[in-house]
């Protein structure tokens, strides 16, 4: 075989052999790696390299340790995350009890609001609100209406037919010289006690009244009354009827009309005097029947009877 001479890292002689990293290649034969190439035969023969490696190999760089210190730190945040939401799924329904908050009252308040605005749309008397018992049991029916109340009579006479009212005051008449009204209680069989008004009229007016004491009337509605004329004396074709209030600082009118030799009971609804309404029914002062010569006569005679008042 040729004579040859190797050098690391170096090229051959002139001979043309060529070792290019401890590989030598000649005329008559091509080693690569470890196999050696010749022209007659190929010889492959084992070797052994063994590479050492340092942690700084591992790590490869600045890029490399970074994208290794970013991947540490997502999952370490994603750890974290864990732990908050393991923590507060074990921590929280163990926390100090507070109020309770539910918003049943809410609802059915608005609820009984709208129930109680369908009833009084259906219907023109007021509805008492729902009790704690319907709120509790959720009964939103309509609640029945407040009882009516009985009649307030406020004189009938009946009394041992004395001068006065059933609310607490009395009656008397009015009348200016010359004008003269007298007033008579008597009893009539089969009807008790009654007033008989007659009048004498010349130059103004007179009046036959009822105290009324402060009496509250706020829960009634109309003036209800007998009446009938003597047709013996004269009928009148008409008698004002006067509320007064509050020491008679406001007065409500209304002129009754049609009476006649019969009794009839006349009923005149609050809102039918003038003007209306007062301020309220409430510290009622007065009741009144008032003649005037214009329309009800020089002279006449009325009977009244089971002055009271009610709701129609």
């Amino acid at each position: 075989m040729p004579d040859s001479k190797q050098s690391s890292g170096a090229n051959g002689d002139a001979r043309g052999e060529m070792n290019t990293g401890g590989d030598v290649v000649g005329r008559d034969k091509v080693t690569a790696g470890s196999d050696v190439v010749g022209r007659d035969s190929i010889q492959n023969t084992t070797t052994t390299n063994t590479t050492s490696t340092s942690f700084s190999s591992i790590e490869g760089g600045p890029t490399a340790r970074y994208s290794v210190i970013g991947i540490i730190v997502v999952a370490a945040i994603a750890i974290l995350a864990v732990v908050v939401v393991v923590i507060n799924a074990y921590v929280s329904p163990q926390a100090a009890p507070g109020p309770v908050m539910i918003p049943i009252q809410a609802t059915q308040t608005a609820e009984a609001k709208m129930a109680t605005q369908i009833a009084v749309a259906a219907s023109t008397s007021v509805t008492a609100a729902p009790t704690a018992v319907e709120i509790a049991s959720g009964d939103f029916s309509t609640p029945a209406p407040s009882p009516t109340p009985p009649p307030l009579v406020i004189a009938n006479f009946d009394d041992s037919c004395l001068p006065k009212t059933l609310v607490g005051g009395i009656t008397g008449v009015t009348s200016n010289q010359p004008d003269t009204m007298r007033a008579d209680y008597l009893r009539e069989p089969a009807r008790g006690c009654l007033v008989r008004l007659e009048y004498h009229i010349e130059r103004n007016f007179v009046t036959f009244y009822l105290k009324l004491a402060g009496t509250n009337l706020a829960k009634y509605n109309t003036l209800s009354f007998d009446i009938r004329a003597d047709p013996a004396i004269s009928i009148p074709a008409q008698v004002k009827v006067e509320l007064k209030r509050s020491d008679n600082s406001e007065v409500a009118t209304y002129a009754i009309s049609g009476i006649t030799a019969e009794w009839q009971t006349i009923s005149v609804p609050f809102a039918s005097f003038e003007p209306f309404p007062l301020l309220s029914f409430t510290d009622m002062s007065e009741l009144v029947f008032t003649f005037e010569p214009d329309h009800a006569g020089s002279v006449g005679a009325v009977y009244l009877d089971n002055i009271l008042v009610i709701v129609r």
